[in-house]
């Protein structure tokens, strides 16, 4: 039980081996400490994993959290995080997602999961008002995951004899062949940057539907709302939030990253293109784009449509664009479509299956080549089929750009106290059960609008005493407080949650989190670097303390100052 709204005040502990499930206790204390979201499951597995084990052993949990205003009707909250131990590079994986599947998770009557154990056979579970129940789906296994997700609803649907609105969480056929960079996806959505789908395959848990009629409290709905109207004005006033991304969704940053001379081409050989252009969001929204649409709650809208001969689905964002563009020599948005879609059916991370891939091709092997569409379908099928095993193995040492970090990034400067400050908001933004594209807001219009100025570079280089004074002013009254930058999140935990945070209790609570990650190794993993960093940088519109040759030679290279633009996310 809780004294917050927002909550549903339980945390279950399922145990699949046993066929079980426990109350798991999660104190006010650890809500105002922690939040919710990112935070709360990095906090949840740090506590429930005692030691290093395998991540594909029984032993090896897996949470599922959302965040306070998940539900709560509050802009962008839509998110929920999965976390586990990576069996790509064996410290902590932390991923989020929007779509409905965390609504629903509270509508079932929970915050959050931690599942250990193993079924014995492949399964997947059906949780409705605190209830839950096992159901055996061998037949299942091997479905991609469009069919898979259609099944369990046919199936859900015939067991309660009507439409059942619910949110789903599936694997496809790389999970269930342990691949170490399978994905997990929510309907048409990727858990971002995911490669926990192995985990879940490891537990034959091919899927979770959570449904039900439980309502998420509200601590002062009127006052929620009517804060809300000049929260969604801002939003659609700012330059990213309000134009770029509803236009043109995240495929709209390739001019960005063209113009800071950042964009992959050619296994990140270099960073232009002067075809960059056929593969932003502008050249999609001209020729491809029939719509917009975004997660529950979404004021912004930063989803592509599309029609092809599947139906009307959603368009790639950015790294499926970039990663299956440029950086493999590939400008024909059709193959970008066809590719980004067989690696979801197949429940492939995009980001490191695109990375393998220009690898092989740089490499001349597996009979790929840069330019060439022959061969790459049946490439992805190979490896998730768990036959490529040397290109999974190869798979740790790809890049591991977050690019849209890095687009953004580029606006607001390197510093490390803007760099830390930053990664601080995120995860406390994430941590209330919203999107992180909600900060995007928080940078500066001009300093987005006129990015090339001098101004805009003066700026970035006083941004480090900007941070400094806010910082401090983060600590004074709440009156002082709600006049700040991020004055939006704090009135929404108010009056949603009930819960008083000023600036300083925000970012700690991001902090807190961050130091969870840490103690299992995931802010903390070493970045790898691409081999055209160097010749990349060259271009950047700031400072940066550049490695030399010999530090990106001798391997994997940790880098403070920029972690949280370079660094893969936990």
């Amino acid at each position: 039980m809780t004294n917050y709204s927002g909550y549903m005040g339980k945390v279950a502990l399922l145990d699949l081996s046993e066929g079980e499930v426990r109350d798991y206790p999660w104190s006010d204390e650890d809500r105002r400490q922690y939040i919710g979201g990112k935070a709360m499951a990095e906090k949840l597995l740090a506590d429930v994993l005692k030691g290093k084990t395998d991540a594909l052993s029984p032993e090896s949990p897996i949470v599922i959290a959302t965040g306070p205003l998940t539900g709560t009707g509050a802009p962008c909250s839509n998110h929920f995080f999965v976390a586990a131990l990576s069996p790509l590079g064996g410290g902590i994986s932390v991923s989020g997602c929007g779509g409905d599947f965390g609504l629903y998770l509270k509508k079932a009557g929970f915050d959050a999961l931690v599942i250990k154990g193993k079924c014995e056979n492949p399964t997947w579970i059906v949780m409705k008002n605190d209830k839950l129940s096992f159901n055996d789906c061998g037949d299942m296994w091997g479905m991609e995951l469009s069919a898979a997700q259609e099944e369990m609803k046919k199936r859900l649907d015939e067991q309660r004899n009507c439409n059942v609105k619910c949110g789903m969480l599936c694997i496809g056929p790389a999970g269930e062949n342990l691949v170490p960079f399978a994905s997990v996806a929510s309907g048409e959505r990727d858990v971002i940057h995911c490669d926990l789908g192995a985990v879940f395959g490891s537990k034959n848990l091919k899927g979770i539907v959570a449904t039900g009629n439980n309502d998420v409290p509200v601590a002062d709905r009127p006052s929620a709302v009517k804060s809300r109207v000049d929260w969604i004005a801002a939003l659609r006033r700012h330059p990213l939030t309000g134009d770029l991304l509803p236009v043109m969704g995240t495929a709209g940053f390739v001019p960005k990253l063209q113009s800071a001379g950042l964009l992959p081409v050619k296994n990140y050989s270099a960073g232009t293109s002067d075809r960059a252009s056929e593969i932003g969001g502008e050249s999609f929204a001209k020729d491809h784009n029939i719509g917009c649409t975004g997660c529950t709650y979404c004021p912004i809208k930063c989803e592509r449509l599309m029609r092809n001969d599947l139906g009307t689905l959603m368009g790639p964002g950015l790294e499926a664009m970039v990663l299956l563009g440029s950086n493999i020599q590939n400008y024909d948005v059709n193959l970008i479509i066809k590719w980004s879609r067989k690696l979801h059916e197949l429940g492939l991370d995009l980001r490191t299956a695109a990375n393998v891939l220009a690898q092989a091709m740089d490499e001349g092997r597996h009979g790929v080549a840069f330019g060439k569409s022959e061969g790459v379908c049946e490439l992805f099928s190979e490896i998730a089929s768990g036959e490529a095993v040397e290109l999974a193995k190869a798979a740790v040492e790809t890049p591991r750009l977050d690019l849209e970090a890095l687009a953004v990034g580029s606006y607001i400067g390197e510093a490390s106290a803007t760099a830390q400050l930053w990664a601080e908001l995120n995860e406390a933004v994430a941590s209330c059960g919203q999107c992180e594209k909600l900060l995007y807001s928080e940078i500066p219009a001009w300093l987005v609008k006129k990015d090339g100025t001098a101004a805009a570079f003066i700026a970035r280089k006083l941004m480090p005493v900007a941070v400094a004074l806010l910082r401090i002013a983060g600590k004074l009254p709440e009156s002082v407080g709600l006049s700040l930058p991020m004055s939006a999140f704090a009135t929404e935990m108010k009056h949603s949650v009930g819960m008083e945070l000023s600036l300083d209790d925000f970012l700690t609570a991001g902090k807190n989190g961050i130091e969870a990650a840490k103690t299992l190794g995931g802010e903390d993993t070493k970045v790898v670097l691409p081999k055209g960093l160097t010749s990349l940088s060259k271009a950047l519109p700031f400072a940066i303390k550049l490695p030399t040759l010999d530090e990106i030679k001798s391997g994997a290279l940790r880098l403070p100052d920029i972690t949280g633009l370079f660094a893969r996310k936990a």
